[in-house]
């Protein structure tokens, strides 16, 4: 599964093999967010509603749990009455509120998404939002000028391939520099049928 946000640029990689899109509640806040000026009680509420969700994140991150059936037990019990009260407050509300005005937007983009955010409900292993990958991509974002000097479609690439690299070490606490060194020299002679061990999450640096 992937937790994306609704850009149909990702629709590539998110509809074909069976994938399943989730949704992302960080981009659900934020569209509140952007309506508190406007309408601060109604954009508050959906806010708490949200806030209670992390919530549930938090307490299962300081107990160690995160992406166990324990966790994925958790949510039912707690996050799911959340959600339900979520969107049924936004079907309530959504005809009152004018498809242009920023709370109607808020709502109407939420209910879009309502299928794709119920997915982290259904397996433990879905962040409640995409933070994290958004993260990993800014330095791409930042260097896109540089990068359209990659050569040709296949340097981009390449550097693509890398990028994915670097921030999975990042993202499980690994060296990129020390690995990729490490891997390097010893993936030529390594067995292939023991090559996920090469893998940033498994990786071991050679004594």
């Amino acid at each position: 599964m992937f937790c994306l946000c609704s850009y149909s640029g990702y629709n590539a990689v998110t509809t074909p093999d069976g994938r399943t899109r989730a949704g992302c509640w960080a981009h659900v806040r934020r569209e509140f967010f952007r309506a508190l000026e406007p309408a601060p009680v109604e954009a508050g509420v959906a806010m708490d509603w949200i806030a209670r969700l992390y919530d549930v994140e938090h307490r299962a991150a300081e107990k160690d749990i995160v992406g166990t059936p324990t966790h994925l037990a958790m949510r039912r019990i707690e996050s799911k009455p959340h959600v339900d009260a979520f969107f049924a407050w936004v079907a309530e509300h959504l005809e009152a509120n004018p498809p242009k005005s920023p709370l109607g937007k808020a709502m109407r983009y939420a209910q879009k998404q309502e299928v794709a955010l119920r997915q982290f409900l259904d397996d433990a292993r879905v962040a409640l939002d995409n933070n994290t990958a958004e993260r990993a991509l800014k330095p791409v974002a930042i260097g896109r000028k540089n990068f359209l000097f990659a050569g040709k479609d296949e340097g981009a690439e390449n550097l693509a391939k890398l990028q994915t690299i670097v921030a999975t070490c990042q993202k499980h606490g690994v060296n990129p520099q020390a690995y990729l060194q490490d891997v390097l020299v010893r993936i030529n002679t390594h067995p292939a049928s023991r090559i996920a061990e090469l893998l940033p999450w498994a990786w071991t640096a050679a004594v």
